[in-house]
């Protein structure tokens, strides 16, 4: 996962270079909720969180 958007219009989030939002499938699993750090994913009975994490301050 390399990004999250919360808005008026919508959470989405961006997976495999997707942009998905809540019901969507990715990998055969379905997007359960979208928040501000984290993304639910849920398929048959098991489920996952996919945090984003921080990006990292190193020099360049």
């Amino acid at each position: 996962m390399s990004g999250i958007l919360l808005g008026l219009g919508g959470d989405f989030a961006v997976i495999n270079g997707q942009i998905l939002t809540t019901g969507q499938e990715v990998c055969g699993a379905r997007i359960e909720r979208i928040e501000e750090h984290q993304v639910v994913l849920r398929e048959g009975d098991q489920t996952w969180t996919l945090t984003l994490q921080a990006p990292s301050n190193r020099p360049d």
